[in-house]
């Protein structure tokens, strides 16, 4: 199981993690070199998924924020 998560406040950052064990966590302003950057972490989530060989429908859940986005609906 692959979950994904987001965090689009200030510190952005994209987490994954596969059978809850942590595979990666990166900080957006690595990547656009602007630090304590604010908002949606898009380049972190590519090289996540590019670093673990999965594509996004590949993702079981993804947390963002307070919220839950899940292929299952309760």
């Amino acid at each position: 199981m692959y979950v994904l998560g987001i965090n689009c406040g200030r510190h952005s950052t994209a987490a994954l993690l596969k059978d809850g064990k942590i595979i990666g966590c990166v900080s957006e302003e690595r990547f656009k070199r602007i630090k304590n950057y604010s908002g949606y972490p898009d380049k972190s989530i590519k090289y996540l998924l590019e670093y673990a060989g999965i594509k996004p429908w590949q993702l079981d859940l993804a947390a963002l924020g307070n919220f839950l986005i899940s292929k299952e609906r309760s």
